[in-house]
């Protein structure tokens, strides 16, 4: 198992993949010293254009990032990362349950 793990979250992964696949740190993976999982947030998206952005509240320029997209990221890392053990047992899904995070947002 990795020494280091690194979950990064972003709309553009390609630059990242690339990135990561030079140099030291190619080779640090290669010797499994660091782990680096690269997460499309637009694969938690709902909608047909898998948007990321929304307006900002209020009105005015600018947009602000969707909260739903980034919940459901957040939830499958923190699910992941506890079915992680160091004995290596495999948790269940209800056995996170008491962690999840709450995706309801009030407006």
């Amino acid at each position: 198992m990795p020494s280091i793990r690194f979950d990064i979250i972003t709309i553009f992964p390609e630059p990242f993949k690339t990135y990561f696949n030079e140099s030291i740190l190619r080779r640090a993976r290669e010797k499994k010293l660091i782990d680096i999982k690269i997460w499309n947030l637009r694969d938690f998206t709902k909608d047909k254009h898998r948007k990321t952005d929304d307006r900002a509240y209020g009105g005015g320029p600018g947009m602000v990032m969707k909260i739903e997209p980034l919940v459901k990221v957040l939830e499958k890392i923190i699910i992941l990362l506890i079915s992680l053990t160091l004995r290596g047992t495999k948790k269940k899904r209800s056995d996170s349950a008491p962690l999840k995070v709450s995706s309801s947002v009030s407006r």
